[in-house]
Formats: C-alpha cells, structure tokens, sequence
C-alpha cells in the first residue's frame, strides 16, 4: 500500500506583520498630582456636601486627561494607583465602607484620610496602608 506524500508547501507571499504596539491598557497611566495636591489636608469640618467631592484618587490617561477613581462620597475607595506592589490582589486595593455602620464611618473615613495626608507626627508620612479584605 503507497503512503500518500504531500505536496511540498509553497511560500505565500505575506505582508510584513505591523509592528506590535503596546495596547494602551498596559501603557502606564501616571497619577493626577496636582488634582491630588489641590485637595484639603482633612475632612473634618466641611460640609456634606463639599467633603463627599473632595477626590481620594485620581490617575491620568494616556491622553493626558485627568480620571477621577474615587471620591470621598463613594462606598469603594479605589487606591491602586498608590500601591506599586505587583502581587496584592485587587480586593486588596481598595476599601469597602460598606462594612463600616453608617454612624461610623465618616469618623473612619476623616481619621484614615488625614493619616494619608498628613501623617503622624515625628513619623515620616506613609502611603496608603495595604488592606484587608473582609
């Protein structure tokens, strides 16, 4: 019985590939310093509604368009961009108010940012603290 041979591959011409550009979901997005300077040092004594729109976090496209992630107001802080750590988990980037009572947390919340902001005194100033999923 003969075994059928196939026929030697012809080369097709292709056009060259393009070159690969980087997806701009990688390209890395840089903090909104000056937007983040700009905000109040602390919460305490400001209005509602004036302490629910003060930013917590805010990035830079690769446009260079500012990208709130967070303001106080909302019930999931979004605290990637300031944990550079490659192996933290996701849920591990933000804080979820939601477990906090209501009667507490905005004591929580003035407490937590004016320690991101301000520091403690005669320490040196941290960056966020790494957070716990619950």
């Amino acid at each position: 019985m003969a075994r059928h041979q196939p026929a030697p591959a012809t080369p097709v011409a292709t056009p060259s590939a393009p070159p690969r550009v980087e997806s701009k979901a990688r390209q890395r997005i840089g903090k909104a310093y000056e937007l983040l300077a700009g905000q109040p040092v602390s919460l305490a004594g400001l209005s509602h509604e004036t302490r629910g729109e003060v930013v917590v976090s805010a990035v830079c496209d690769d446009t260079g368009h500012i990208v709130v992630l967070s303001r106080v107001r909302d019930t999931v802080w979004e605290l990637w961009p300031f944990i550079n750590t490659p192996n933290i988990w996701d849920n591990n980037k933000r804080i979820n108010w939601s477990g906090i009572p209501e009667a507490y947390r905005e004591a929580c919340q003035n407490m937590l940012y004016a320690y991101w902001k301000q520091g403690r005194e005669g320490w040196s100033r941290r960056g966020w603290p790494r957070s716990k999923s619950s």
